[in-house]
């Protein structure tokens, strides 16, 4: 599927989201999708349908499934693959231990295109709240050296975001609505759609929200930087 899929084009999920495609994404007709695959990607019943966005998921450095997202924002992975502890990173990754890495870790595509346009930091997604603490637990060990940020959404995954940040040393960052937040907005990409970029830098850079887990993260820098020197 992702050697046959092209270059994303306008895909109207991403346009939805105000996010900017990269080339970690492709798109592909789902008909054709379904041909390769032998059977239609279906998310809680409902086939996907129209364009189909493949994010590649990797376990390690090898691609191992992919997530598809449909026009409508509908998600699901290809069928007998292993999904847990993968992830979709936005850019390529660098092969040494982190040094002068700032990795950022989120849940989706949409939140993590979100954080990094507002960061300019690589950033990676779990594809599952429930799946952060792996792939968390994963970055650490891969590299050592780098500082590692857990953007939570609120809500559901919340505890998750906060586990994965404690387990790695990292920071947890949590958005920022303000006193008047909307019942559906839970994580960056809806904060950066109400409030703008600046205002996800501001969290991310420990700002309201952003700072509860950045004091471990550092302490946990520093003696990975004094191991390595």
């Amino acid at each position: 599927i992702w050697q046959v899929a092209q270059p994303v084009n306008a895909h109207p999920y991403l346009t939805r989201k105000s996010v900017k495609a990269t080339s970690a994404l492709r798109e592909i007709p789902a008909d054709e999708a379904a041909a390769i695959l032998g059977y239609r990607p279906k998310a809680k019943g409902e086939p996907l349908a129209g364009w189909l966005l493949v994010a590649p998921v990797k376990i390690g450095a090898q691609m191992n499934t992919a997530e598809l997202i449909d026009e409508a924002g509908r998600k699901s992975a290809i069928a007998g693959d292993a999904k847990a502890g993968g992830y979709w990173a936005a850019q390529p990754l660098p092969d040494d231990h982190g040094d002068g890495l700032t990795l950022l870790i989120g849940e989706g595509v949409a939140t993590v295109l979100s954080a990094k346009e507002a960061t300019r930091y690589s950033s990676i997604a779990a594809l599952s709240c429930g799946n952060l603490p792996a792939v968390a637990r994963a970055m650490r060990e891969r590299y050592p050296a780098a500082r590692l940020g857990i953007l939570a959404d609120l809500g559901n995954g919340q505890q998750d975001a906060e586990e994965a940040a404690r387990a790695v040393g990292g920071w947890l960052a949590l958005p920022d609505f303000g006193p008047n937040r909307p019942d559906d907005a839970t994580d960056f990409n809806d904060m950066a759609a109400l409030h703008g970029l600046e205002a996800v830098r501001r969290c991310y850079r420990g700002g309201a929200g952003g700072s509860r887990s950045r004091n471990a993260g550092n302490r946990r820098n520093r003696r990975n930087r004094r191991t390595t020197q």
